[in-house]
């Protein structure tokens, strides 16, 4: 069923009837479905040439499809017969490493900016993607922007439609530019009343001194951002040759080619060399302060960073641990068990016995196409700095225990049971997460693809996962955990006052204090001078959520 026809059963039938008005979208695209006969027409040669260059991969209960037409579009395709719905990812190739200083915030703005309209459908689309009858949402991170959806198969080829409209003819005006700078550096505040995601903001801006990985998603200057600067990064990232789209659900690979022909999107760019131009592509890791050559490990703390807030009862000592190219499977199959080791077996938590404060470590893992890094984080309830100091010298010290753990110390508490129950553990934990639905598949899969330039990753690091061995274990640790690699952050209970104290008296170099009262959300706006959301920026950011479609309010008088 084409886009009018549904807009026209949301207008006529009560029982589709939306809550709003939906103006009649422009004559600039056709957004007829095509017409369906009982006698269906025969295969195009096109079609056949397209199902002969398909690639066909499979590994455990996925059968992927796999084609990039000529102008570099991606598409891979799982069928699912489990019920009557498709999952669709139009994942970009691009996020917040593409950024500079200047335009920093600009990838999470404009995955914003998507959802105001088009030249062709100057509206919310959270309106259009509500008559679909698609769960829609969307997200950026430091190498992708996604666009995920959920509708009855049906609805797949407006969906199309609208998707291939907006990577051509996005609307960026003005007034609702500035708007949604507001809304994106509310969401950017608000995270940061999680101490932990303040710390670990400083130890990776300590770590990747003026590089993408040290600055955030969000982007602290989003308010300086012009609509010139979207634009340039639109035109820049929004290609074909940026773009992987991902299918599951129940449709067959040929059906689903079909429709992607007949709404142009093969030949989407092939006529306009500025749009056929490569993807900005990848821009490396770079080296982190702790790699470089002339880095002195008795100088510890030049690379520590320290913080205070009056309002936290835990202590938190985080550990950012540089890792591995992608590529090094082996290395990343191995780190994956030290994860669960970390995290699910407590191995950390068992060799801080004697610390007065129960220390409950756990780990997060975040992998990008060329490096990565690991955070281990031990949180101590009612811990002080002291605390901080004798919990980081028994697991990075003399014999600490991150030394154990990568010897071959009688004293090693590693055993071939201990890792393969970690093994199973990341084994089954990750199957159980890609396969827990359609959903669940479609987006592991465009992050594959995005991040990695393999859409079976996953799959192939599975199976180096379970030939993981103990003596690869105290490899990896002994090569990615020793103390000269480590970047240190620290937070506490404290005043401004007392940090200054501390950076006294333990000579630190790399500082940062950061008062914040999560009982008072403007005055903690106010101390680290962000934006304070007024009433009606609130009900803006409701009302620009694609769930909620045209959603509004009268706000209270006074």
């Amino acid at each position: 069923m084409g886009l009018q026809a549904l807009l026209a059963r949301a207008a006529n039938d009560a029982k589709y009837r939306p809550v709003f008005t939906l103006p009649k979208p422009t004559a600039h695209i056709s957004l007829s479905a095509s017409v369906k006969t009982s006698t269906p027409p025969p295969r195009s040669t096109r079609i056949d040439n397209l199902l002969g260059k398909t690639t066909v991969d499979k590994a455990d209960y996925l059968r992927v499809n796999n084609i990039t037409f000529s102008n570099g579009i991606q598409l891979l395709h799982h069928r699912d017969t489990s019920s009557p719905l498709l999952s669709v990812v139009f994942s970009y190739h691009v996020g917040s490493r593409n950024e500079d200083d200047v335009t920093q915030g600009v990838a999470h703005l404009l995955e914003h900016m998507m959802f105001k309209g088009t030249d062709t459908h100057p509206l919310q689309w959270g309106r259009l993607f509500y008559v679909l009858g698609s769960a829609t949402n969307a997200f950026t991170t430091f190498g992708q922007t996604a666009y995920f959806h959920t509708i009855h198969k049906t609805a797949l080829e407006p969906l199309l439609v609208l998707e291939t409209d907006r990577m051509k003819h996005i609307t960026l005006r003005e007034e609702q530019f500035d708007k949604e700078k507001k809304v994106v550096m509310s969401e950017l505040t608000g995270n940061r009343n999680n101490p932990l995601m303040r710390l670990n903001e400083k130890v990776m801006a300590a770590a990747y001194k003026d590089s993408w990985p040290g600055r955030s998603i969000g982007g602290d200057t989003v308010m300086d951002l012009t609509r010139e600067h979207a634009l340039e990064f639109y035109l820049r990232s929004y290609r074909p040759g940026c773009l992987t789209v991902v299918v599951v659900g129940d449709i067959e690979w040929e059906d689903l080619l079909k429709q992607v022909d007949s709404v142009g999107l093969i030949d989407l760019g092939l006529n306009n060399m500025f749009e056929f131009q490569e993807c900005p592509g990848d821009v490396p890791v770079p080296i982190a302060v702790t790699l470089e050559k002339d880095y002195d490990v008795t100088k510890r703390d030049d690379h520590k960073v320290i913080m205070k807030d009056e309002h936290t009862d835990v202590a938190y000592l985080e550990y950012l641990v540089p890792l591995c190219d992608l590529k090094e499977i082996e290395d990343v199959a191995a780190l994956q068990v030290v994860d669960a080791l970390f995290n699910g077996a407590d191995l950390l938590g068992k060799f801080l016995p004697d610390v007065d404060a129960t220390a409950e470590t756990g780990v997060m893992t975040t992998f990008e196409q060329d490096a990565g890094w690991m955070a281990v984080v031990a949180m101590i309830p009612g811990g002080d700095y002291n605390t901080i100091l004798t919990v980081d010298d028994k697991l990075t010290g003399k014999n600490g225990t991150f030394e154990i753990l990568g010897s071959d110390s009688p004293y090693n508490p590693l055993t071939r049971t201990i890792v393969s129950a970690a093994i199973h553990a990341v084994v089954d934990g990750v199957r159980s997460e890609w396969f827990s639905s359609i959903d669940s598949i479609a987006i592991h899969l465009a992050i594959d693809a995005t991040t990695t330039g393999d859409y079976m990753y996953t799959q192939r690091l599975l199976n180096a996962t379970k030939r993981v061995t103990v003596s690869e274990v105290r490899r990896v640790i002994n090569k990615y955990f020793r103390k000269e690699r480590l970047i240190v952050g620290t937070l506490t209970k404290g005043t401004e006052q007392e940090a200054k104290e501390t950076e006294e008296r333990y000579g630190a170099v790399e500082k940062f204090t950061e008062h914040a009262s999560v009982n008072n959300t403007a005055e903690y706006y106010r101390d680290i001078k962000c934006f304070v959301p007024s009433a009606e920026d609130i009900l803006a950011h409701v009302a620009s959520l694609p769930y909620h479609g045209s959603y509004t309010e009268t706000l209270p008088s006074g």
